[in-house]
């Protein structure tokens, strides 16, 4: 009877492990798509913040570039 219990016990270990992977693979695949939705929010707030950011330096003159020969 105690190596039955032995059996028992490694079979049922064995199907709440695969339960609790499954389980955990759910939750990855919604957490995952929540942060995928976040960051790109995320994103779009970061993109407009730096709009506004090179909206509000100053303009310098591009200086050219002058050419010289070496002899």
């Amino acid at each position: 009877m105690a190596e039955n219990r032995g059996s028992l016990a490694i079979g049922m270990a064995f199907l709440l492990r695969r339960k609790l992977e499954a389980e955990f693979r759910r939750f990855r695949k919604e957490y995952t798509a929540s942060r995928i939705e976040f960051w790109k929010k995320h994103q779009k707030r970061v993109e407009k913040r730096i709009e506004e950011l090179e909206a509000e330096l100053p303009r310098k003159p591009k200086k050219k570039i002058q050419k010289v020969e070496i002899d």
